[in-house]
Protein backbone atom coordinates (compact mmCIF):
# COMPACT_ATOMS: atom_id res chain seq x y z
CA UNK A 1 0.00 0.00 0.00
CA UNK A 2 2.90 2.40 0.85
CA UNK A 3 4.21 2.10 -2.23
CA UNK A 4 1.48 3.93 -4.23
CA UNK A 5 0.92 6.48 -1.73
CA UNK A 6 4.30 9.10 -3.53
CA UNK A 7 2.47 8.15 -7.13
CA UNK A 8 -1.09 9.51 -5.49
CA UNK A 9 0.70 12.57 -4.11
CA UNK A 10 2.32 13.42 -7.58
CA UNK A 11 -0.62 12.84 -9.73
CA UNK A 12 -2.71 15.37 -7.46
CA UNK A 13 0.23 18.18 -7.40
CA UNK A 14 -0.10 17.82 -10.98
CA UNK A 15 -3.93 18.33 -11.28
CA UNK A 16 -3.78 21.37 -8.69
CA UNK A 17 -0.80 22.97 -10.84
CA UNK A 18 -3.22 22.18 -13.98
CA UNK A 19 -5.77 24.11 -11.91
CA UNK A 20 -4.25 26.86 -11.78
CA UNK A 21 -3.11 27.80 -15.00
CA UNK A 22 -5.87 30.32 -16.68
CA UNK A 23 -6.34 30.78 -20.50
CA UNK A 24 -7.19 34.47 -21.54
CA UNK A 25 -9.03 36.41 -22.82
CA UNK A 26 -9.53 37.85 -19.00
CA UNK A 27 -13.20 39.31 -17.62
CA UNK A 28 -12.89 42.27 -16.11
CA UNK A 29 -14.80 42.97 -13.56
CA UNK A 30 -15.95 45.25 -11.14
CA UNK A 31 -17.21 45.24 -7.41
CA UNK A 32 -18.10 47.44 -4.69
CA UNK A 33 -15.21 48.19 -2.34
CA UNK A 34 -15.64 49.39 1.50
CA UNK A 35 -14.54 52.69 0.96
CA UNK A 36 -15.31 56.13 1.48
CA UNK A 37 -14.53 59.92 -0.24
CA UNK A 38 -14.96 63.17 1.59
CA UNK A 39 -17.38 65.17 -1.02
CA UNK A 40 -17.47 68.36 -0.41
CA UNK A 41 -21.04 70.34 0.48
CA UNK A 42 -23.10 71.32 -2.72
CA UNK A 43 -23.40 75.37 -2.97
CA UNK A 44 -26.94 74.46 -5.29
CA UNK A 45 -28.85 71.54 -6.40
CA UNK A 46 -29.04 70.62 -10.24
CA UNK A 47 -32.05 68.91 -11.51
CA UNK A 48 -30.72 66.62 -14.62
CA UNK A 49 -32.41 64.20 -17.21
CA UNK A 50 -30.80 61.09 -18.83
CA UNK A 51 -31.43 60.01 -22.11
CA UNK A 52 -30.51 56.28 -22.63
CA UNK A 53 -30.16 56.16 -26.97
CA UNK A 54 -30.64 52.50 -28.33
CA UNK A 55 -28.26 53.23 -31.38
CA UNK A 56 -25.83 51.14 -33.81
CA UNK A 57 -22.72 51.56 -35.81
CA UNK A 58 -24.86 50.00 -39.03
CA UNK A 59 -28.09 52.13 -38.63
CA UNK A 60 -28.36 54.32 -41.36
CA UNK A 61 -30.56 56.83 -39.84
CA UNK A 62 -28.55 56.75 -35.95
CA UNK A 63 -26.16 59.50 -36.99
CA UNK A 64 -29.48 61.80 -36.75
CA UNK A 65 -30.39 60.56 -33.70
CA UNK A 66 -27.09 61.63 -32.26
CA UNK A 67 -27.56 65.02 -33.41
CA UNK A 68 -30.44 65.34 -31.63
CA UNK A 69 -28.89 64.27 -28.59
CA UNK A 70 -26.05 66.92 -29.23
CA UNK A 71 -29.06 69.40 -30.03
CA UNK A 72 -31.32 68.72 -26.87
CA UNK A 73 -27.49 68.25 -24.61
CA UNK A 74 -26.65 72.36 -25.96
CA UNK A 75 -30.24 73.42 -25.53
CA UNK A 76 -29.89 72.85 -22.07
CA UNK A 77 -27.11 73.67 -20.52
CA UNK A 78 -25.32 70.59 -19.28
CA UNK A 79 -28.77 69.18 -17.85
CA UNK A 80 -28.81 66.08 -19.42
CA UNK A 81 -26.45 63.41 -19.01
CA UNK A 82 -26.82 60.85 -22.61
CA UNK A 83 -25.76 57.33 -22.80
CA UNK A 84 -25.40 55.84 -26.59
CA UNK A 85 -26.61 52.06 -26.01
CA UNK A 86 -25.12 49.94 -28.56
CA UNK A 87 -27.89 46.82 -28.96
CA UNK A 88 -29.72 44.84 -31.44
CA UNK A 89 -28.73 43.98 -35.18
CA UNK A 90 -27.36 46.94 -36.16
CA UNK A 91 -24.78 47.60 -33.64
CA UNK A 92 -23.25 44.03 -34.33
CA UNK A 93 -20.09 43.65 -35.79
CA UNK A 94 -19.60 42.68 -39.20
CA UNK A 95 -17.46 42.53 -42.54
CA UNK A 96 -13.94 44.03 -42.35
CA UNK A 97 -15.53 47.38 -41.81
CA UNK A 98 -17.39 47.27 -38.84
CA UNK A 99 -15.18 45.87 -36.33
CA UNK A 100 -15.33 47.65 -33.46
CA UNK A 101 -17.95 46.07 -30.38
CA UNK A 102 -19.64 48.65 -28.65
CA UNK A 103 -22.35 46.13 -27.44
CA UNK A 104 -22.38 45.71 -23.74
CA UNK A 105 -23.97 43.12 -21.15
CA UNK A 106 -25.79 45.72 -19.44
CA UNK A 107 -26.58 47.56 -22.62
CA UNK A 108 -28.60 44.36 -24.11
CA UNK A 109 -30.00 43.55 -21.43
CA UNK A 110 -31.96 47.05 -21.09
CA UNK A 111 -32.63 47.11 -24.66
CA UNK A 112 -34.64 43.81 -24.11
CA UNK A 113 -36.35 45.51 -21.55
CA UNK A 114 -37.99 48.13 -23.74
CA UNK A 115 -38.85 45.32 -26.43
CA UNK A 116 -35.90 45.82 -28.95
CA UNK A 117 -37.48 48.95 -30.63
CA UNK A 118 -36.00 49.88 -34.08
CA UNK A 119 -33.09 52.24 -33.77
CA UNK A 120 -32.69 55.27 -33.59
CA UNK A 121 -34.60 55.39 -30.44
CA UNK A 122 -34.50 56.08 -26.50
CA UNK A 123 -36.17 56.40 -22.98
CA UNK A 124 -35.82 59.08 -21.32
CA UNK A 125 -35.63 59.06 -17.24
CA UNK A 126 -37.11 55.43 -18.34
CA UNK A 127 -40.43 57.38 -18.16
CA UNK A 128 -43.48 57.14 -20.34
CA UNK A 129 -41.69 53.92 -23.11
CA UNK A 130 -39.54 53.86 -25.87
CA UNK A 131 -39.38 57.22 -27.81
CA UNK A 132 -38.38 58.08 -31.06
CA UNK A 133 -35.87 61.21 -31.82
CA UNK A 134 -38.38 63.84 -32.32
CA UNK A 135 -40.16 63.37 -28.94
CA UNK A 136 -36.88 63.49 -27.09
CA UNK A 137 -36.73 67.50 -26.10
CA UNK A 138 -40.27 67.22 -24.85
CA UNK A 139 -39.33 64.34 -22.40
CA UNK A 140 -36.35 66.11 -21.28
CA UNK A 141 -38.52 69.34 -20.99
CA UNK A 142 -40.89 67.68 -19.05
CA UNK A 143 -38.06 65.47 -16.90
CA UNK A 144 -36.27 68.47 -15.81
CA UNK A 145 -39.51 70.19 -14.58
CA UNK A 146 -40.01 67.20 -12.01
CA UNK A 147 -39.08 68.40 -8.19
CA UNK A 148 -35.72 66.89 -7.03
CA UNK A 149 -35.31 64.27 -4.89
CA UNK A 150 -32.60 63.42 -4.71
CA UNK A 151 -28.98 64.63 -5.66
CA UNK A 152 -25.88 62.71 -7.01
CA UNK A 153 -21.81 63.72 -6.21
CA UNK A 154 -19.35 61.40 -8.23
CA UNK A 155 -15.50 60.80 -7.97
CA UNK A 156 -13.55 58.89 -9.69
CA UNK A 157 -9.38 57.89 -9.61
CA UNK A 158 -7.65 56.35 -12.25
CA UNK A 159 -4.35 54.35 -11.28
CA UNK A 160 -2.81 51.87 -13.76
CA UNK A 161 -5.36 49.77 -14.86
CA UNK A 162 -7.91 50.49 -12.32
CA UNK A 163 -10.79 52.96 -12.05
CA UNK A 164 -12.03 53.52 -8.22
CA UNK A 165 -15.59 55.31 -8.68
CA UNK A 166 -17.31 56.92 -5.66
CA UNK A 167 -20.78 57.39 -5.97
CA UNK A 168 -23.03 59.40 -2.62
CA UNK A 169 -26.50 60.45 -3.10
CA UNK A 170 -28.54 63.33 -0.77
CA UNK A 171 -31.62 63.15 -0.04
CA UNK A 172 -33.86 66.26 -1.03
CA UNK A 173 -37.07 66.01 1.12
CA UNK A 174 -38.18 64.33 4.70
CA UNK A 175 -39.92 60.82 4.19
CA UNK A 176 -39.80 56.99 2.63
CA UNK A 177 -37.07 56.57 0.20
CA UNK A 178 -36.73 53.18 -2.11
CA UNK A 179 -33.92 54.06 -4.04
CA UNK A 180 -31.70 52.32 -6.20
CA UNK A 181 -28.21 53.73 -8.04
CA UNK A 182 -27.26 52.94 -11.36
CA UNK A 183 -23.28 53.51 -13.08
CA UNK A 184 -22.07 53.18 -16.08
CA UNK A 185 -19.02 53.90 -17.85
CA UNK A 186 -19.04 56.24 -21.10
CA UNK A 187 -16.54 56.49 -23.16
CA UNK A 188 -16.52 59.59 -25.78
CA UNK A 189 -14.59 60.65 -28.93
CA UNK A 190 -13.75 56.93 -30.67
CA UNK A 191 -13.21 57.08 -34.00
CA UNK A 192 -14.55 54.08 -35.65
CA UNK A 193 -16.85 53.63 -39.22
CA UNK A 194 -20.88 54.68 -38.73
CA UNK A 195 -23.33 54.46 -41.03
CA UNK A 196 -24.56 57.51 -42.36
CA UNK A 197 -27.50 56.89 -44.86
CA UNK A 198 -26.10 55.06 -48.31
CA UNK A 199 -22.71 56.02 -47.16
CA UNK A 200 -19.98 54.66 -44.66
CA UNK A 201 -18.27 57.03 -42.84
CA UNK A 202 -14.49 55.68 -41.43
CA UNK A 203 -13.69 58.05 -39.28
CA UNK A 204 -16.88 58.90 -37.42
CA UNK A 205 -16.38 60.25 -33.74
CA UNK A 206 -18.44 58.19 -31.51
CA UNK A 207 -19.40 60.14 -28.06
CA UNK A 208 -20.83 58.91 -24.91
CA UNK A 209 -20.76 54.96 -25.45
CA UNK A 210 -21.69 52.51 -22.87
CA UNK A 211 -18.87 50.78 -22.25
CA UNK A 212 -19.65 49.16 -18.86
CA UNK A 213 -22.56 49.04 -16.76
CA UNK A 214 -20.97 49.05 -12.67
CA UNK A 215 -23.97 48.08 -11.42
CA UNK A 216 -27.05 46.42 -13.38
CA UNK A 217 -29.06 48.90 -15.35
CA UNK A 218 -31.57 48.64 -12.54
CA UNK A 219 -29.23 49.97 -9.91
CA UNK A 220 -27.95 49.12 -6.01
CA UNK A 221 -29.60 49.51 -3.56
CA UNK A 222 -29.20 52.60 -1.46
CA UNK A 223 -32.35 52.84 0.37
CA UNK A 224 -35.09 50.32 0.73
CA UNK A 225 -38.03 51.13 1.83
CA UNK A 226 -36.68 53.38 4.47
CA UNK A 227 -38.06 56.64 6.31
CA UNK A 228 -35.06 59.27 5.59
CA UNK A 229 -34.53 62.59 6.50
CA UNK A 230 -33.58 65.54 4.58
CA UNK A 231 -29.88 65.81 4.02
CA UNK A 232 -29.28 62.34 4.95
CA UNK A 233 -26.11 61.07 2.87
CA UNK A 234 -25.32 57.33 1.21
CA UNK A 235 -22.36 56.18 -0.47
CA UNK A 236 -20.77 53.55 -2.00
CA UNK A 237 -17.82 52.92 -3.76
CA UNK A 238 -16.15 49.92 -6.96
CA UNK A 239 -13.50 49.12 -8.20
CA UNK A 240 -13.56 48.64 -11.52
CA UNK A 241 -10.51 46.93 -14.19
CA UNK A 242 -10.03 49.06 -17.11
CA UNK A 243 -10.26 47.34 -20.53
CA UNK A 244 -7.40 47.49 -22.85
CA UNK A 245 -9.40 49.41 -25.92
CA UNK A 246 -10.67 52.59 -23.77
CA UNK A 247 -8.90 55.50 -23.60
CA UNK A 248 -9.44 56.71 -19.62
CA UNK A 249 -8.46 60.16 -20.63
CA UNK A 250 -12.00 59.91 -22.63
CA UNK A 251 -14.03 57.95 -20.02
CA UNK A 252 -16.58 59.57 -18.23
CA UNK A 253 -19.07 57.79 -14.88
CA UNK A 254 -22.50 58.03 -15.10
CA UNK A 255 -24.61 57.72 -12.00
CA UNK A 256 -28.53 57.77 -12.27
CA UNK A 257 -31.23 57.43 -9.23
CA UNK A 258 -34.06 55.28 -9.81
CA UNK A 259 -37.10 54.96 -7.97
CA UNK A 260 -39.68 52.06 -7.03
CA UNK A 261 -41.29 52.45 -10.20
CA UNK A 262 -38.16 51.59 -12.48
CA UNK A 263 -38.28 55.76 -13.35
CA UNK A 264 -34.51 57.82 -13.80
CA UNK A 265 -35.47 60.87 -11.28
CA UNK A 266 -31.87 62.10 -11.59
CA UNK A 267 -28.41 61.83 -13.36
CA UNK A 268 -25.13 62.82 -12.76
CA UNK A 269 -22.15 62.82 -15.12
CA UNK A 270 -18.52 63.22 -14.53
Amino acid sequence: MRNYILPIILIALLLLSACDKVEGPYIKKSSEISDTYDFPKRANYVKRVLIEEFTGHRCVNCPMGHAEVKSIMAANNHKVVAVAVHAGFFAGTQSSVFTTDFTTEVGEKLYAKFGTPSVPSGVVNRNGGVKSRDEWAAAVTNGLNQAQEVDLQIHKVVKDDEITIYVQAESLTDGDKNVKIGIYITESKIIAPQKDGSATISDYEHNHVLRKGVTEYEGTTFWDNETIAKGTLKQKAFKVDVKSDWNVNNIHIVAFAVNNSGEIIQAEEL
